[in-house]
This record gives structure tokens, sequence and C-alpha cells, in this order.
């Protein structure tokens, strides 16, 4: 005796199958979905780190200057006095 489909059966069949298919694949979505987000936020971590970095070279950069006007003052004062001693 062989057995056969009719075709509402292998309709069906094939709606199961899609229908697993289609769950699977929504899955994997959700999956790199999920991952997208990660690495956009990571991303955005990156970002505001070299933002702070690019801050902090800003004002090393200036500290030298800074530093140089400081000495410069001082040498100054320091002159000031010396001089005013010897009066």
């Amino acid at each position: 005796m062989q057995s056969t489909m009719t075709e509402d059966q292998v309709a069906r069949v094939n709606v199961e199958a899609k229908s697993k298919k289609s769950a699977a694949n929504k899955e994997k979505l959700n999956l790199l979905l999920e991952e997208l987000d990660q690495l956009c936020g990571e991303s955005e971590e990156v970002t505001e780190q070299v933002s702070v970095t690019e801050e902090l070279y800003c004002e090393a950069d200036v500290l030298p200057a800074v530093l140089e006007q400081s000495l410069d003052m001082e040498e100054g004062k320091s002159s000031f006095r010396k001089s005013k001693a010897e009066l």
C-alpha cells in the first residue's frame, strides 16, 4: 500500500517548515541586533575616550608655556628682590 500526501498535507508541512525556518531566522536577527547594539555602545565609549584624550593633550600642550611664564615671573621677582637688597 503506497502512502501519498494530499495537497493540503503537503501545504501544511511546507508552512510548518517555513514557520520553523522563520523563527530560527528571527532568533538569529535578534542576536545580531543585540550584537550591533553592543558594538554601537562600545563605539560611543571609544568616541568619548578619544574626546577626553584630545582634551588632555590640549591641556598638556599649554603646560610648558605656563611653566615657562611662571619661571620667568619668578626670575623677575628674584631679580627685583636681589636688586632691592643691593640698595
